[in-house]
């Protein structure tokens, strides 16, 4: 008999397709144009996550320097949390915003892939009702992710295999390629709202 969590993560194709289909059609030229300092897809990027929003008008590219001027620091771990708060330091969040935790996780994702979990008030939302727990912080979310995911990645190894989708694609077995189909797993069961913060 499966447990609750693993119940949760029955995984259809279309689930593992979804985020493939952004990463082919999207993501994976931004992030190769991005790391070639290229700002209009740094733009794009910022748009395309729904982040922009948080940023003053007109401060990409110091949103963009800031970004890689905190990675080349080389921190041992990327922390969302510092990084929000280096995004609030330097005065490049719009309105009254003190911090920007989902977009600098998505902004850190994208030049840190590897390491980082990006955080969406819908996959929040998503994992809070499968955890059945609210979440306080940015560090809380990563630890019951990190949990959860254990089960999620468990129930899309087996569903690549017996698809035999993994033949088609190397990156279905990378690591960061499951973790980030799970954010998108989450995101497409959590309901929409307004704002992304």
């Amino acid at each position: 008999m499966k447990s609750k969590a693993e119940k949760e993560f029955e995984i259809s194709t279309a689930d593992v397709l979804r985020y493939y289909i952004a990463w082919k059609d999207t993501e994976e030229e931004l992030i190769t144009c991005i790391k070639k300092d290229d700002l209009e897809n740094f733009n794009r990027f910022l748009n395309n996550m729904n982040i922009k929003r948080n940023f003053k008008k007109g401060s990409t590219k110091k949103v963009f320097s800031k970004a890689k001027e905190y990675l080349n620091k080389k921190p041992e771990i990327s922390d969302v949390e510092v990084f929000s708060d280096v995004l609030f330091k330097a005065k490049l969040l719009a309105g009254k915003n003190k911090n920007a935790i989902v977009a600098a996780s998505k902004i850190l994702w994208m030049l840190n892939k590897e390491e980082i979990i990006i955080q969406d008030s819908r996959a929040k939302e998503s994992l809070k009702n499968l955890i059945g727990k609210k979440i306080p912080d940015y560090s809380k979310y990563c630890i019951y992710w990190e949990e959860q995911y254990q089960f999620f990645k468990t129930g899309y190894l087996k569903k690549i295999k017996e698809t035999k989708i993994e033949m088609f694609d190397a990156v279905f077995k990378e690591e960061w390629f499951i973790r980030r189909t799970f954010d998108n797993y989450l995101w497409s069961r959590g309901k929409s709202k307004t704002k992304s913060n």
